[in-house]
């Protein structure tokens, strides 16, 4: 997607349609979310599908404990986050306070205008078996790996990211 689109979607305001009003957000409906992205699909796939899912993860961050959003939002509620999913091999382990995160982390749609990522990780348990959860992580604190080549979708930037001994509270 062109960063004019990008930026046109920021400045209407429209990442910020499931945040939290404390952070500048709209606190719309998923239901309206979906309408939208609906719509924006109709003239541009790829513009719709990074709407869908940086609004998305704002919902799902709104969720997320204040401290959290503080961290995403605190300083700027322009910011946009996108997600990502550890089908190449990411993995975490626990450590005291947190977690430790290494590896490649796929699909990360919007990547090249989000802040953050709100990654899938899965964290191995005692006894065996692991449990899903959602772990933010600053940009500063990944890198973006240029792989995404897929014909019709290539516009959505949905490249992955790299992770070395990243430390998420």
């Amino acid at each position: 997607m062109h960063r004019e689109t990008h930026e046109a979607m920021r400045d209407a305001g429209l990442y910020r349609i499931q945040m939290p009003e404390r952070y500048g957000g709209f606190e719309m409906s998923h239901r309206t979310m979906l309408d939208i992205s609906v719509e924006l699909g109709r003239g541009c796939g790829s513009s719709g599908w990074i709407f869908s899912n940086i609004t998305a993860q704002n919902g799902i961050v709104a969720m997320a404990s204040r401290q959290a959003q503080d961290d995403v939002w605190g300083e700027d509620g322009s910011v946009c986050t996108a997600s990502s999913f550890p089908a190449k091999g990411g993995k975490v382990e626990k450590v005291d306070g947190g977690l430790i995160a290494n590896g490649t982390w796929s699909f990360a749609s919007g990547v090249d205008w989000a802040d953050w990522n709100n990654m899938q990780v899965f964290v191995p348990q005692e006894g065996g078996g692991v449990a899903h959860h959602m772990a933010l992580v600053p940009k500063s604190d990944y890198r973006v790996i240029d792989d995404w080549y897929s014909h019709g979708m290539a516009a959505t930037g949905s490249r992955s990211i790299e992770l070395d001994n990243v430390f998420i509270p």
